[in-house]
C-alpha cells in the first residue's frame, strides 16, 4: 500500500508537468479570468486585509490582483522566508519587493516592517493541486502549512491555481490544512460557504 507521503510526491510531478506544459495562451486566459473572479469576490465581501503570495515557478500569476488592490491604496500581507518560517509584511507597492529566499521577490524588511495579519483576514495561498473539498497539495516544505498552524484567529484561506490543478483524490495527513474556498482557472471549485473560519 502506497503511504501518503509517496503519493502526495507522485500527486506533484504529475501536477507539475501538467502545469508546466499548459500553453502561454491558456495561461494568461486562466489568469486573466481568475483574476476577475478574485477582484469580484473582493468587492462583494471586502476583507479587513488581504494577504498573498508572488508566483513562482509556473504558479497562477496574482499580480494584477496585487496591482489593483494598491492601485486603490490597500496594503497586501505578503511572506518573507525567514528560519523555515513565513514573516509577514503588509507591502502597498512593487517597489517594496526585492529577490529574497531561492531567488522568490519578497518584501524588503529595511522598507517595510514584519506585521502579524489580523483577524478577518483573507488570504490567497498557492499549491500544487487542490480537491473541491478544499483539499490543498503544497510544494512540500510545509511552509503554508506551518503558519496556519499558528493562526489563532479567524481567517478565509482561498486556494488558487489553474484548471488543470485540480485533483479530488488528494491524501490529508494531520497537518494538511484545507482551504475554505478554492478558485481554479477562473471558476470557483469550493465556493467560500460562510464568514472568517477559525483554521
Amino acid at each position: 500500500m502506497i503511504d501518503a507521503h509517496s503519493k502526495k510526491a507522485a500527486l506533484r510531478a504529475r501536477l507539475r508537468a501538467a502545469r508546466a506544459t499548459l500553453s502561454d495562451a491558456q495561461r494568461q486566459e486562466e489568469t486573466a479570468a481568475t483574476t476577475t473572479a478574485v477582484l469580484a469576490w473582493l468587492a462583494a465581501h471586502p476583507p479587513v486585509a488581504l494577504a498573498a503570495y508572488v508566483a513562482i515557478r509556473n504558479e497562477l500569476d496574482l499580480m494584477p490582483v496585487l496591482a489593483a488592490r494598491w492601485a486603490a491604496h490597500e496594503r497586501v500581507f505578503l511572506p518573507r522566508i525567514v528560519a523555515e518560517e513565513l514573516v509577514w509584511h503588509p507591502v502597498r507597492s512593487v517597489a517594496e519587493l526585492h529577490p529574497g529566499a531561492y531567488h522568490i521577490p519578497e518584501p524588503d524588511a529595511r522598507r517595510v516592517h514584519a506585521a502579524i495579519p489580523p483577524p478577518g483576514l483573507v488570504a490567497l495561498v498557492p499549491g500544487v493541486g487542490f480537491g473541491a473539498d478544499g483539499r490543498r497539495l503544497g510544494q512540500g516544505g510545509g511552509y503554508f502549512d506551518r503558519w496556519l498552524a499558528q493562526v489563532t484567529v479567524p481567517i478565509t484561506v482561498i486556494g488558487v491555481g489553474f484548471s488543470c490543478q485540480r485533483c479530488d483524490d488528494l491524501p490529508l495527513e494531520p497537518h494538511d490544512h484545507p482551504c475554505a474556498g478554492v478558485i481554479l482557472g477562473g471558476s470557483w471549485v469550493k465556493p467560500v460557504a460562510g464568514p472568517p473560519v477559525h483554521v
